[in-house]
């Protein structure tokens, strides 16, 4: 939305230039609506053309007759300097934002692997047993199988 409003300040500086250029004459010609621009609202910061209503924060407020191309052009470099301004501000908060979720989402997968460890270590350990013992178990059956009766022997004794 700020660079639309970026490019429509551009637009109307550079048209308010080249009236500047173009004419001596003290009413601006707005180039895309050929009409005349009579009155210019301090509430909304803009130019209406003649003839045409003000809004209602207007109706309450002064409007001044016959604005300058130099009144226009000062006027829209103000607006462009403010968005400019506006754009920086809100691209330094997206920054900041962008930091704090950077350190959350790093602060979060840290403790996500600290968590796992302490859930699955446990666990690995428990499985390594269970294997050797595993392990044990097929090895004498083995040699329980083959003959030799190991197991046996151990019960004899």
């Amino acid at each position: 939305m700020l660079s639309l409003t970026g490019e429509f300040i551009n637009s109307e500086i550079s048209k308010a230039r080249e009236l500047k250029l173009k004419t001596g004459e003290e009413e601006i010609k707005r180039e895309d609506y050929r009409v005349n621009l009579k009155l210019f609202s301090e509430n909304e910061q803009k130019l209406f053309p003649a003839g045409k209503g003000l809004s209602e924060s207007c109706a309450a407020s002064s409007a001044f007759p016959n604005v300058s191309s130099d009144q226009h052009l000062s006027l829209l470099s103000k607006q462009q300097e403010q968005a400019s301004s506006l754009q920086t501000h809100i691209t330094s908060e997206f920054t900041k934002m962008h930091q704090i979720l950077t350190e959350k989402e790093q602060r979060l997968l840290r403790d996500l692997r600290e968590e796992e460890e302490r859930i699955v270590e446990p666990m690995e350990k428990e499985l390594r047993e269970i294997q050797e013992n595993l392990s044990s178990i097929e090895e004498e059956l083995k040699v329980a199988e083959t003959g030799g009766t190991k197991l046996g022997e151990e019960i004899s004794e």
